[in-house]
């Protein structure tokens, strides 16, 4: 998210200097006027300066509103918000800097000049965000992800299940060690499966991307969902909490309460609160409360 508000902010410095070269032109050799930096800056930041802070703000949105609504309806919703207040603050600009009288017969021609080019100006924007979006979505495609391990848990429950029937024909001793063996190897193929696992598979955004283990710094239940907590984003996945868990490597998260999932790599305090509850502190700054039954053995972890 950050790395693409910062691409559209190199698209408005381009643009900016886009424009100066076009006023250049425009000024001194079509119509012999003297060109002034300070007035072509003057003029752009009246009719896109608000865009320097709506460009941020509108992504955010995009990005919130799409884990709750469709596609489109985020788009029409965040589009008319966003064309609204930039066309709603260009008229508070012009009336302001010229001391020009508030008139509705004022008013609607600004609005109508400034409809289509804010438009647009909203559509780029989106555009450049939903192929951004695109764009994780391809690099993530290779990568395994916790929701292709059930598929390869009931694989290897199923071989696992033909290997014991075949072996009833057999002498007891050597089908209770066929068995054991198959046992085995069912169980070193999940955890090989575990293991090529690197990240979580969410849909975000009307698209499924992964998100890696690191980047994971809590996992809270909620009802039949589970809330994935990043450091700048949150996303929601349909699933129990203890299914979720199933799927994450043993070694780097822990379930320190009924309702919590934490990823032990972020943790960076383990404390007790003037009520004797012991808590966490995540280097996000975020507060969880744990078992008093594991305390001693996440401190036990985080400082091994």
């Amino acid at each position: 998210m950050n790395s693409l508000i910062k691409n559209t902010y190199i698209g408005w410095a381009a643009y900016f200097i886009i424009f100066n070269i076009y006023c250049i032109f425009w000024r001194q050799y079509l119509f012999t006027e003297q060109y002034d930096f300070v007035d072509s800056l003057t003029w752009w930041l009246k009719e896109w300066g608000m865009w320097l802070a709506y460009t941020p703000l509108t992504i955010s949105s995009l990005a919130w509103l799409k884990q709750r609504k469709s596609l489109i309806t985020s788009f029409i919703i965040v589009g008319l918000l966003s064309i609204f207040l930039a066309t709603f603050t260009r008229e508070v600009i012009y009336f302001v800097t010229d001391n020009a009288n508030w008139r509705v017969d004022s008013v609607i021609p600004h609005v109508i000049a400034y409809f289509p080019k804010y438009s647009i100006t909203f559509v780029l924007i989106a555009l450049c965000w939903y192929l951004s979006l695109f764009q994780q979505k391809l690099n993530s495609t290779s990568t395994p992800s916790v929701s292709e391990s059930n598929t390869n848990k009931s694989n290897a429950d199923e071989n696992n299940t033909n290997n014991t029937t075949s072996i009833h024909t057999q002498p007891v001793s050597e089908s209770l060690k066929h068995c054991d063996t198959q046992l085995v190897h069912a169980d070193n193929t999940i955890e090989k499966h575990k293991a090529a696992i690197t990240g979580i598979n969410v849909e975000h955004l009307g698209l499924t991307i992964t998100l890696p283990f690191d980047e994971v710094y809590l996992i809270s239940a909620a009802g039949n969902y589970v809330d994935i907590i990043c450091q700048n984003t949150q996303y929601i996945l349909r699933t129990p909490l203890k299914d979720m868990l199933a799927n994450l490597p043993e070694q780097q998260f822990m379930q320190v309460h009924r309702s919590h999932i934490v990823n032990l790599s972020k943790i960076i305090q383990l404390s007790t609160n003037g009520s004797g509850t012991s808590q966490i502190t995540l280097d996000n700054q975020q507060t969880i409360n744990i078992s008093k039954k594991l305390k001693h053995t996440i401190k036990t972890l985080v400082h091994a």
